[in-house]
């Protein structure tokens, strides 16, 4: 069950719950349990309409996939459940259940991102499968990227999911798991500190039964989808048949952009790169662990992603506890000179059991709201600032034009939408063409 838009705080975006939809699908391939899914984002569904649900279908538990920045709300929701449905359990997959456990009293098991394994597990042992869920929680469980050849999509209605800057039918897929970089302010996909690669054929497999079922876009959900260039390489096997090449998107980062990447994205048909560049301070890229050649480096890349016709959609930071208003004018300065397409500004959130967290603050307790760090004026004052000093000054009106031609409608929906709550995803079209 998901209640909480997870992705992007846009009209224009809600990705499928990944998580809830691999635990679902261990569940029935590993037993004969019924599964009820539930996403109540993408089924636009109130609390009283859940609790509706539920009392229609009677079930023994329920998994949710946890929130980071609503943890007070969770916790009086799901005790909210348990008492108008007395004896119901409770098991949340998320990064601060199963890292603070000792505070998440009111749940029946704390799942981390071992998930699919500890549910398989727990479905393997006689006895109540939330207990056992619970009677695993300090073992430890290696996590196996060939778990699931592929996610049972029967699970999702897939036209309730979307992306503004995706045209067409859709498929949201990992060919890996995990993340070998050491960002201070991540996560970690729930402190997975392994980079996972799925089996390359199974992955390929995968890909060519969603082309045949009529999928025309890719949207990879790795952190990094240029990791395993031998795998993108392999990729190019499974064009040799198609008569219509899908169109691919995923990250990556710009230290690994090079002109043999570059042209192998293209081959691929690669339309959009996202990139995060984050801060161009070098003190706040030691902070961060991410130390890039901005002057150079990133310059380069975003050059030859120009140069194959690939678009880049590129973000950085703003540290509301930290950083000055007066820095985000000269972000969005460098920004445009990079010649990047699309721009985003993202609200840094210090995440509790991060090493961001933990050097800044130790055991310092604060609201889990990110913007109350600051007040949220400062927060909508640095939205603002940022993108109206980039199309200020850089705004290239056919760009804009394109997009609007290609986007329509959604495109200024989501626009109006977040100006007016100064949060979430707003892109401004950069001032260089990709070529067509």
């Amino acid at each position: 069950m998901r209640r909480y838009n997870c992705t992007y705080r846009s009209s224009g975006f809600l990705y499928p719950p990944h998580e809830l939809l691999r635990a679902a699908t261990v569940i029935k391939k590993y037993s004969s349990k019924e599964v009820l899914f539930i996403d109540a984002v993408a089924e636009n569904l109130s609390f009283e309409e859940v609790e509706d649900r539920i009392e229609d279908t009677p079930i023994e538990g329920f998994i949710y996939l946890a929130g980071l920045e609503n943890v007070s709300e969770e916790r009086e929701k799901i005790l909210r459940l348990k008492k108008r449905f007395p004896g119901i359990k409770a098991a949340a997959i998320g990064f601060y259940p199963s890292k603070f456990r000792e505070e998440f009293t009111y749940l029946d098991a704390a799942l981390d991102g071992a998930f699919e394994e500890r549910i398989r597990d727990a479905l393997s042992k006689d006895g109540s499968f939330f207990q056992n869920l619970k009677n695993g929680e300090n073992s430890v469980f290696e996590i196996e990227p060939d778990i699931l050849d592929s996610v049972d999509r029967s699970f999702l209605k897939e036209d309730r999911y979307r992306d503004l800057f995706i045209k067409g039918k859709t498929a949201w897929l990992f060919t890996a798991f995990g993340c070998p970089y050491n960002c201070s302010f991540c996560i970690r996909t729930y402190d997975s500190k392994k980079w996972l690669p799925r089996n390359s054929d199974k992955v390929i497999q995968e890909l060519k039964e969603l082309i045949e079922s009529g999928y025309k876009n890719f949207r990879f959900l790795d952190d990094n989808i240029t990791l395993n260039r031998p795998f993108l390489k392999k990729l190019k096997v499974l064009y040799k048949d198609l008569e219509m090449k899908p169109n691919l998107y995923g990250f990556s980062r710009a230290d690994l952009i090079d002109k043999e990447l570059a042209d192998l994205l293209k081959e691929l048909n690669f339309k959009r790169i996202y990139i995060g560049v984050e801060t161009f301070s070098s003190v706040k890229q030691s902070e961060y662990r991410k130390q890039l050649d901005t002057s150079y480096k990133l310059k380069t890349a975003f050059n030859e992603l120009s140069r194959v016709g690939i678009e880049t959609a590129v973000w950085i930071i703003y540290d509301p506890d930290t950083d000055r208003l007066s820095s985000l004018p000269r972000a969005a300065w460098r920004l445009s000179r990079l010649g990047v397409s699309m721009v985003l500004m993202n609200i840094l959130i210090p995440y509790r059991g991060t090493e961001l967290y933990e050097n800044r603050y130790g055991d310092k307790e604060f609201s889990e709201f990110a913007i109350r760090l600051a007040g949220p004026l400062k927060c909508g004052l640095a939205s603002i600032l940022f993108y109206a000093s980039y199309a200020l000054h850089f705004l290239n009106w056919k760009s804009l034009i394109s997009y609007l031609v290609r986007f329509p409608g959604s495109f200024l929906r989501s626009a109006l939408y977040n100006y007016a709550n100064s949060a979430g995803v707003f892109y401004i079209p950069g001032r260089r063409q990709v070529k067509k």
